[in-house]
């Protein structure tokens, strides 16, 4: 018993490139270790317990991911995406995202130190680079200092995440845990968030998923919500084509009309846009990128816009005052359209003018937005009532916060990251990685339909993006090398 529970042990800490803590060395010391190892979780555990229910979730989440990460270090890919969907669980005011980075960290080194772990020197990768230095620099001329160190501590777990599926992606089976992560937390997030919409809440965590009658997964926001469950629907049809069992592929269709009807129990009105988006890219993308064949692709696109239609129509009662306000003013005027961003984007326009090439510096327009909004001119407030918001704008924000180069970045990082997805794709079709072509072809779109959505969140920061990016600097090391023509390592 000694020796089988000392083997998995170390084959896992040496995959990670790091030496077996104390108790695990030698066989006499072995039980004495793991006792006294577990004696001092168990002590952990209940310290926890009696401070903060909240503090003992979170010892016992990482203690989990802990162990999970020990025995395979790319059980952290899955742990991240499922992060993502479940991001509104916390400790202590500190979000799961945050908690977990570190322990991602820590296997990125490990992996940096293992002989043959490969990090594509590619365009997306380059650009990020200099995103990142350039919203680092943004602290030297910041008008808030605090509002800087916020978003910059964001976007450095965002390239944690970016590098960890970059570097330690390097299989088939580890992009089909990935899917697989993607389509079952995409499910029951659906299943809670629609329970919710219609009043029927499921559990304790089912009545969080709401936001004034409006459902926001576990994401915290029903507008991010939205946004990660279309970058996740191309994703899923991918899957379901891959998936030889009939009651397992309808099972996955199932779940891409789940996570429509949950779009709309958003009732985000720039999620709504991108669901146009994605559904008449789908249509008008070849097949095969997706789909197994054009009668495969005519029956899943059927199946997803009844479902959609379907559940638009028993709802529309709810759905359809706030999406009229896409097109037509609310009752409060043109302040009310778009909640707000008509009082907003005149602000960050202000902020924009008066520093062109610097910005006011990476995340200051939440401090300082208020004082903003009362001070542009020729913007009418009405009924709004002014509070520290976002841009609400990404594309915009990057304007006014990191100027004319920044935005030039943030553009390049996300052009280069859509040629590099259509380069891998037409590779791995000729060199028969079929399934790599339609990932690629999938993300391809999900990152298209996100930028839509982006027009009216702050998203710079969102996880998903930044996990798409670290999937497509990946995806070439699944092409046999001989199939790639010279040149396109970058």
């Amino acid at each position: 018993m000694l020796s089988m529970a000392r083997m998995p042990t170390r084959a896992g800490l040496s995959a990670l490139a790091l030496p077996p803590p104390f108790f695990v060395r030698g066989t006499q010391g072995t039980g004495f270790g793991w006792t006294l190892a577990g004696s001092f979780f168990a002590l952990a555990l209940a310290a926890a317990t009696l401070w903060n229910v909240q503090a003992a979730l979170g010892v016992v989440i990482l203690a989990a991911v802990g162990l999970a990460v020990a025995f395979s270090p790319t059980a952290i890919l899955p742990i991240l995406i499922a992060t993502v969907f479940v991001e509104m669980i916390h400790v202590g005011g500190v979000r799961i995202t945050r908690l977990v980075a570190p322990l991602a960290m820590l296997v990125l080194l490990a992996a940096a130190s293992r002989k043959g772990t490969r990090l594509r020197p590619d365009a997306p990768l380059f650009w990020a680079c200099g995103y990142a230095l350039w919203a680092l620099a943004s602290g030297v001329w910041t008008l808030h200092v605090g509002g800087t160190v916020f978003l910059l501590s964001s976007l450095a777990i965002c390239l944690v995440y970016m590098f960890a599926f970059a570097m330690v992606l390097g299989s088939r089976r580890d992009l089909d845990r990935i899917l697989w992560t993607i389509a079952i937390a995409s499910f029951f997030v659906s299943i809670l968030s629609i329970f919710a919409f219609l009043g029927r809440p499921i559990g304790p965590f089912g009545a969080t998923t709401l936001q004034e009658g409006r459902a926001q997964g576990a994401t915290g926001d029903p507008s991010f919500f939205a946004a990660l469950q279309l970058v996740a629907l191309p994703l899923i049809l991918v899957l379901a084509n891959q998936v030889k069992s009939l009651w397992v592929r309808l099972a996955l269709y199932g779940t891409a009309v789940l996570g429509i009807a949950s779009v709309f129990s958003t009732v985000s009105r720039g999620g709504f846009l991108q669901l146009l988006a994605i559904v008449a890219l789908l249509l008008v993308f070849p097949s095969r990128r997706i789909f197994g064949s054009p009668a495969q692709k005519t029956l899943v696109m059927l199946i997803i816009l009844a479902g959609g239609i379907a559940f638009f129509t028993r709802y529309q009662a709810d759905l359809a005052p706030r999406l009229e306000t896409i097109v037509h003013q609310g009752q409060g005027g043109a302040t009310e359209t778009a909640s707000g961003r008509l009082v907003i984007w005149p602000a960050a326009l202000d902020a924009y003018h008066g520093r062109p090439f610097t910005g006011i510096g990476y995340g200051a327009f939440v401090e300082t937005s208020i004082d903003r909004m009362y001070d542009t001119r020729n913007t009418f407030i009405g009924s709004f009532k002014v509070h520290k918001e976002q841009v609400h704008n990404t594309f915009l924000g990057q304007l006014a916060e990191l100027g004319i180069p920044g935005l030039i970045l943030f553009l390049g990082l996300l052009a280069s990251t859509l040629r590099m997805l259509r380069r891998t794709a037409a590779e791995a079709r000729r060199a028969g990685e079929y399934f790599v072509n339609q990932v690629a072809s999938a993300l391809f779109l999900g990152i298209i339909a996100w930028c839509v959505g982006a027009f009216f969140i702050s998203a710079e920061t969102s996880r998903p993006i930044w996990i798409a990016i670290g999937i497509c600097l990946a995806l070439p090391k699944l092409i046999p090398a001989e199939a790639q023509p010279p040149g396109s390592e970058g």
